[in-house]
């Protein structure tokens, strides 16, 4: 099954869902007292904060010359001002950059902000991505029914990604359905390569250790 035939059902059920998020996250930032005209390099101008995690934070994000093209801008937390930049993070950016595949998010853009008061007079720097309403754990939240067509749409997309992730020798490690990006028009990317390793031949063991939340994948050894 080709995804592009199965993608006017999945469009219609996540519309009504984004368009209530959106208002939402909208009003929410109205009352936070956000800055929704407040620009990052003149370039995207803050909407709302969509996500966060021990990586950083998610913004939602409009192009400042187009209001139809939406973006999301990950903030790179440094957990330790020792350490400088976060190693994970460094690792991702080297990877994403060396991929192009439809089902894999792309970095379209790395920004590195001045000292200022917003940032505690540290510079901050955010990775640019196409924006996509969804993910498959908030799907799942809210219980969001699919029909066999769509899942065979959905898997056939996660492993087309996942096949080419690997056909470039790079394993993921942590494919969860937080994981897995879903856009209003069916269309799925897979994204956070902070874990993600390339194998080659002199690579040694693995980290041990990496665990989520849910589970240890076996690969992870």
């Amino acid at each position: 099954l080709e995804p592009e035939g199965l993608l006017l059902p999945v469009n219609h059920k996540y519309q009504t869902w984004f368009h209530f998020i959106n208002f939402i996250t909208i009003i929410i930032a109205m009352n936070n007292n956000h800055n929704t005209n407040r620009t990052l390099n003149g370039k995207y101008r803050w909407l709302a904060e969509v996500g966060h995690g021990t990586y950083g934070k998610v913004y939602k994000a409009v192009s400042t010359d187009n209001e139809n093209k939406f973006w999301a801008l990950k903030k790179i937390s440094c957990l330790n001002d020792d350490e400088g930049f976060p190693q994970t993070a460094l690792r991702e950016i080297r990877l994403l950059k060396s991929l192009n595949h439809k089902n894999v998010i792309k970095l379209h853009d790395i920004i590195s902000t001045r000292p200022s008061k917003d940032n505690n007079y540290r510079g901050s720097t955010f990775l640019v991505f196409d924006y996509l309403e969804h993910d498959l754990w908030r799907l799942m939240q809210r219980r969001v029914k699919h029909t066999a067509a769509e899942i065979k749409c959905i898997m056939k997309q996660l492993i087309e990604g996942v096949n080419y992730l690997h056909s470039q020798k790079i394993i993921h490690r942590d494919l969860k359905t937080a994981n897995i990006l879903v856009s209003n028009k069916g269309e799925v990317q897979i994204a956070d390569f902070g874990l993600a390793r390339r194998l080659n031949s002199m690579s040694g063991n693995y980290t041990p250790g990496m665990v989520t939340i849910w589970y240890k994948i076996g690969r992870a050894h």
